[in-house]
C-alpha cells in the first residue's frame, strides 16, 4: 500500500494526525470510508473518534488522543481488558485502533432491564478485579489526590460564581473526612453508562468507548457511573448485585458522599472551563444529596 493519504482520509486529515493516518495505512486492506464519530476539545487540542471501514468489509474504530502520553496510558489499560469490553487493535504515538462493534444501541426499555443492569453491573466489577499495569503514582487518582482536586476545584467553582456558601463549606468538610489511599484501587473505566454500551448480534453488551480509562480508586469509578447513569432505587439494585458478584461496595457506601463531591465537581469544571452548558446542574445534584446526607 502506498503510504500518501488514501482519499477518504484526506478530508479529516488535520483532525486524524499523522499517527492515525499511519495505522490506517498499515492496515492489509484498503480504508474507503472514514466518518467522525465525536470529537472533544481538552487543553485546545481536538480528541476525536472515527470509524473506519475497509474494502475486505472490516470496520475498525479510531481515537486521536490529545498527546501520546495519556495515549500510552490508556493503550496500557486497554490491553488488560476483560471480555465484555471492546478490544486493542493496534497503536502508534497519539493514536489507537479497536475493534468496531456491529450492534444496536441500548434503548430506554434495555436500559432499565433487570438482566442488562446486572450484566453491566458485573462488566464494571469484572473490570475492577483486574490487576492494573504500573502507571506514574502522579497520575493514579487516589483520595489523597482526589481529595486536593476537590478543593482547588471547588475554590474555582466559587470563584466563578457557581458554588453557593452553604455547598462550598460543605465540600470543604467532605474533603477533610476523605478516606486513606489504601482503598481498593485498579482501572478505572470513567464513562459506563447505556450510551458506551451496544447489544452485539447475539444481544449481549459489549462496552465500546473505552478511550477515558485511568488508574485509581475503584470507588471513583463507581461514583462517575452513579451520576452518570441516573437509575431509581431497584434498578441500582439490580446493578450492585452484578458489581457485588466480583467486589464488595461497603467502602462505596462509607465514602459514597466524598466520592460523589469528587465525581461531580470534577465534571462541573469540565464543563464551566469548556464551554459546555450542565456545570450548575451537576452542582445542584451535589446539593440535593448533600442535603440529603444532612436529613439522614
Amino acid at each position: 500500500m502506498s503510504d500518501s493519504i488514501d482519499n477518504p482520509l484526506e478530508e479529516l486529515a488535520t483532525d486524524l494526525g499523522p499517527d492515525l493516518v499511519a495505522l490506517v495505512c498499515r492496515r492489509p486492506s484498503r480504508c474507503v470510508r472514514c466518518i467522525r464519530i465525536s470529537a472533544v476539545e481538552v487543553h485546545d487540542v481536538t480528541r476525536s473518534t472515527f470509524r473506519f471501514d475497509f474494502e475486505d468489509g472490516t470496520s475498525l474504530k479510531g481515537r486521536r488522543f490529545e498527546d501520546p502520553r495519556r495515549a500510552a496510558r490508556v493503550v496500557a489499560l486497554q490491553s488488560r481488558l476483560p471480555s465484555g469490553f471492546a478490544p486493542l487493535v493496534e497503536s502508534a504515538g497519539d493514536a489507537l485502533l479497536t475493534q468496531w462493534v456491529e450492534g444496536s444501541p441500548v434503548d430506554q426499555r434495555t436500559a432499565r432491564s433487570p438482566a442488562f443492569l446486572s450484566h453491566c453491573g458485573s462488566l464494571l466489577g469484572r473490570l475492577h478485579g483486574v490487576a492494573p499495569p504500573w502507571v506514574e503514582p502522579e497520575a493514579v487518582l487516589m483520595p489523597s489526590n482526589a481529595r486536593q482536586r476537590l478543593e482547588h476545584r471547588a475554590q474555582g467553582l466559587a470563584e466563578a460564581g457557581l458554588l453557593s456558601k452553604p455547598l462550598s463549606q460543605a465540600i470543604r468538610q467532605l474533603a477533610a473526612e476523605a478516606p486513606a489511599d489504601d482503598c481498593g484501587a485498579g482501572i478505572l473505566h470513567w464513562d459506563l453508562c447505556p450510551e458506551n454500551v451496544i447489544l452485539d448480534a447475539s444481544g449481549s453488551p459489549i462496552v465500546v468507548d473505552n478511550g477515558g480509562l485511568r488508574s485509581g480508586a475503584h470507588d471513583l469509578d463507581l461514583a462517575r457511573s452513579w451520576y452518570r447513569w441516573p437509575m431509581g432505587d431497584a434498578e441500582r439494585n439490580h446493578f450492585v448485585r452484578g458489581y457485588e458478584q466480583h467486589r464488595s461496595l461497603e467502602s462505596f457506601r462509607s465514602d459514597f458522599f466524598f466520592w460523589m463531591a469528587v465525581a461531580l465537581t470534577s465534571a462541573a469544571t469540565f464543563r464551566h472551563r469548556s464551554g459546555v452548558a450542565g456545570a450548575r446542574e451537576r452542582l445542584s445534584l451535589l446539593s440535593a444529596l448533600l442535603e440529603r446526607r444532612i436529613e439522614a
